[in-house]
């Protein structure tokens, strides 16, 4: 796959690359939740962990970092992440985003919007001294 595939365009260059399946030798799609070919069987284990860390941390001071996150696939990290916010009573939800930054209004008080690009930012974190800034 890798002479049909651009890893800095993150995109396939040429059909040759599309992963042939192994029993039948048709193309293989990707596993996306695009339509009802989904199979989030696989996800099962991560879904009971969130769950299980969720139901730990209700009680507790949480930070959400919602790193880029946008209108693609809004019901898969961007609103889930705001539906946590809300419910947890101590979160704040940290959003870096260069285009869709904004939150609701609902969360206007337990939030920070970054319009910022996400590399820039995690570099300028980390060159804080946390001992300056407590």
């Amino acid at each position: 796959m890798d002479p049909y595939y651009d890893k800095k365009e993150q995109i396939l260059t040429d059909e040759h690359g599309v992963p042939k399946c192994p029993h039948c030798g048709s193309n293989m799609f990707i596993n996306a939740r695009i339509h009802s070919s989904f199979i989030d069987v696989e996800h099962q284990a991560e879904y009971q962990n969130l769950m299980t860390w969720l139901n730990d941390v209700v009680d507790k001071k949480v930070v959400l970092l919602d790193l880029g996150s946008g209108f693609n696939t809004p019901t898969e990290i961007r609103i889930p992440m705001e539906q946590i916010a809300m419910a947890i009573p101590e979160a704040h939800l940290v959003r870096v985003n260069l285009e869709n930054e904004d939150i609701t209004m609902e969360l206007e008080s337990k939030s920070v919007c970054l319009k910022q690009d996400i590399a820039s930012c995690i570099q300028g974190l980390s060159a804080l001294d946390p001992v300056d800034h407590i």
